[in-house]
């Protein structure tokens, strides 16, 4: 059983893509991305070291309801993309491993591109930053004729082009195109932007271009019959501490009804755990959690989970950045 001394490392993977098969090269060759070859080489050094459960297996051992074997793990994967049927799922089916999907609903159902994907495709298609500034510059003096709350160019800069990790690679173009996009200003100011942004530099068809992106139903329907593990990444996949109320209960409840029409013998089980996309969360929303029907809810804080954690604040690893082993 879980006792004191036991705990569970959760590892937290997104896009498994080689940047050479991609038309976005410099998208897929970011920090928190793999190719299916790194992927796999990861898999070697995490089975060596520690015993790979389900993420089910887990929430029950650190509830104490079931066996919690020393040196346990959990694979997990955000954002529900393609690549984890294409690319990760045969890759843990011939290691004999199991992993835990987080899908979102929009981008599934309605072939609709996440903000933040949309973000980062935009910067990837963008050969010269200070173009793309000076695009969004022009952009924000036209919507400041209709909202003269915006604020300065030059005050948006100060804000947001300084990097809030430690250890940051980007430049400060990046990291102002980055956050100001975000939650800079206002969710309609940033859509409008993102929107057209993506449609002029990436593409017009975001249909066609999810299909290439995300998993297709019946993908999620595969993951679950070859026995993984599934949970919920929103509606939209946003950022919960940025929504309102009712907002946020749109959020959640839209991936719960998600898995609910793909998987509902899943849903049934009463393991149902949801991943905070940008780990936003906070005490408001973990409370929310158990009344939407998850049993969990998965953060970005980097170690160890123990039984003593609050299961709507479990903390992961960046499985493709992180070697907790070796701190």
């Amino acid at each position: 059983m879980a006792g004191a001394d036991q705990s569970v490392t959760i590892f937290m993977y997104h896009d498994v893509r080689d940047p050479a098969q991609s038309r976005w090269p410099d998208r897929y060759r970011q920090r928190s991305f793999v190719s299916p070859a790194k992927f796999d080489a990861d898999l070697e050094l995490i089975g060596k070291r520690y015993h790979v459960i389900s993420l089910r297996r887990a929430l029950a051992g650190l509830s104490d309801e079931a066996d919690l074997p020393a040196n346990a793990a959990v694979l997990t994967f955000d954002d529900g993309l393609r690549d984890h049927a294409d690319a990760v799922l045969p890759i843990l089916t011939a290691r004999k491993m199991r992993g835990c999907f987080f899908v979102a609903a929009r981008s599934i159902m309605d072939g609709q591109v996440m903000h933040a994907h949309k973000i980062q495709f935009i910067l990837a298609a963008t050969a010269a930053l200070d173009r793309l500034i000076a695009d969004i510059a022009e952009m924000l003096a036209g919507l400041r004729e209709e909202n003269a709350e915006i604020p300065s160019f030059d005050d948006l800069w100060r804000s947001y082009s300084r990097s809030l990790v430690t250890d940051n690679h980007w430049s400060p173009e990046q990291v102002f195109v980055t956050r100001l996009l975000r939650g800079g200003l206002d969710a309609s100011i940033l859509h409008r932007i993102v929107n057209t942004l993506f449609a002029e530099k990436v593409t017009a068809d975001e249909k066609a271009f999810a299909a290439d992106l995300y998993l297709s139903p019946a993908q999620v329907g595969a993951l679950a019959a070859c026995g993984m593990d599934l949970g919920g990444h929103g509606t939209d996949s946003k950022n919960l501490c940025q929504l309102s109320e009712e907002e946020r209960l749109a959020e959640i409840n839209g991936a719960r009804q998600l898995l609910e029409c793909l998987v509902p013998a899943y849903v049934r089980s009463g393991s149902l755990a949801y991943a905070y996309p940008h780990g936003g969360h906070d005490d408001h929303v973990r409370r929310l959690m158990p009344q939407c029907g998850f049993a969990a809810g998965l953060s970005t804080e980097k170690r160890a989970a123990v039984a003593s954690d609050d299961r709507f604040n479990l903390p992961r690893f960046d499985g493709a950045q992180d070697r907790p082993w070796e701190g």
